[in-house]
């Protein structure tokens, strides 16, 4: 049997709940099933003399190692565009030195690496074999920012450019490619003419050892939290501060039900409270307690607040950005038996909301005439059996298996 080393690489420091459930928590999970990734944090050389830089590298490290329970790794990657080509002769460095013994080496990145991987096959041949990490369409992020922004400057359009090259490069060098949603991939077959053969579908799934429903927990925080059994409670939990998270649409959307429903109540559970909150809803409606204010909670803590709500708010924009996402946040909900009330703009989750009936798929028509918006029923939904719908088919235990069976390599 020959050996294989498993690398996983990024160069971005995420937010600690994106980087805790999109890699740390998969890689965990891999672990267990005996697939060991070394896991390798690239860092910009340009900044090893910056003091305060060294420190949070220092601090972000600490917390990897703490996290994750296999190899952590710390090498030096250049994100400057016409320096890239440097990234060759170091990730060829760095995979000479750590897996001179390997007959093959896995890289597994949401990075563009396109060209680096090029280099490295010819120089290496079939000893490398990339799987590409595939979250979202760049392209569309980016071309959305320009249009939104005004940002109409040549030099945007040459890094729109740019991006959708880099886009190319890393899915036609891609071994495998795995893609969150099959909206995403139809995207990159009609745009790159990608090789559908190499699609593995890897939605953002959620632990069910994190994330699962328990009636006493929610007993428990709704007494916390001041709501009665008969009040509903919407949640959201996420950030605020991005044009995405439109919290301008979900606090209207909340305004309207609660004027035909008394008993309606929404937790805003953000990183970003209260300023940004204030700059979509006014004081008065604060103050009247039909809101509920608390700052985001570790990761490990948000199953209580879906415990303790009766219905979660996952709404986006129509838009290419959104279309092919596969936010996290859903599962996380469904998992927890919450019914979640989700824009058809998100293909997939949408999808599989009416199919499941485990929630309620919101028309655009709807949003733009939120009068006509009808209160929903809690007794309509049963908690456990959209749990259970969760457990066996938005968890990352559900799927671990077929996604290994994907991995592996003999």
């Amino acid at each position: 049997m020959s050996k294989v080393n498993y690398i996983y690489l990024t160069s971005r420091e995420y937010s600690s709940g994106v980087y805790q459930t999109q890699i740390i928590d998969w890689l965990n999970l891999y672990l267990e099933h005996n697939v060991v990734y070394e896991l390798w944090q690239a860092y910009n050389p340009i900044m090893i003399f910056n003091r305060s830089f060294n420190q949070n590298k220092k601090r972000q490290l600490t917390r990897i190692k703490t996290a994750y329970k296999g190899e952590v790794k710390s090498v030096f990657l250049v994100p400057y565009r016409r320096l890239k080509f440097i990234n060759n002769y170091l990730l060829l460095h760095y995979i000479n030195k750590y897996c001179k013994d390997c007959d093959r080496i896995v890289i597994f990145s949401r990075d563009n690496l396109g060209q680096e991987v090029e280099f490295l096959k010819k120089k290496l041949g079939s000893r490398i074999v990339y799987y590409l990490d595939l979250r979202s369409a760049l392209t569309e992020e980016l071309n959305l920012t320009i249009n939104k922004q005004g940002l109409h400057e040549w030099k945007y359009y040459i890094s729109l450019a740019y991006t959708a090259f880099c886009e190319f490069k890393k899915q036609i060098n891609a071994d495998k490619i795995f893609c969150v949603s099959n909206t995403l991939k139809e995207y990159f077959e009609r745009k790159y003419d990608s090789d559908s053969t190499k699609f593995v579908l890897y939605p953002c799934l959620s632990s069910s050892k994190k994330f699962y429903y328990d009636s006493k927990i929610r007993e428990i925080v709704r007494k916390e939290l001041g709501v009665k059994e008969t009040d509903n409670l919407y949640i959201y939990s996420g950030g605020l501060k991005f044009t995405w998270h439109i919290p301008d649409t979900f606090l209207r959307l909340f305004l309207e039900i609660a004027k035909k429903d008394e008993n309606a109540r929404l937790l805003v559970m953000s990183p970003s409270l209260p300023d940004d909150i204030k700059k979509h809803i006014s004081e008065d409606v604060i103050m009247s307690k039909r809101i509920i204010l608390k700052e985001a909670v570790p990761n490990e803590e948000v199953m209580k607040y879906l415990n303790a709500a009766d219905f979660g708010f996952l709404l986006r924009e129509n838009n290419p950005v959104n279309n092919v996402a596969s936010p996290s946040k859903y599962a996380e909900y469904i998992l927890c038996g919450l019914p979640t009330i989700i824009s058809e703009g998100i293909f997939d989750y949408a999808r599989f909301c009416k199919e499941n009936d485990c929630g309620y798929v919101l028309p655009d028509s709807l949003l733009n005439n939120m009068s006509d918006i009808i209160p929903l029923k809690k007794e309509s939904f049963s908690r456990r059996h959209i749990a259970q719908i969760g457990l066996d088919k938005l968890s990352k235990e559900s799927a671990v298996e077929r996604i290994l069976s994907e991995m592996i390599l003999i």
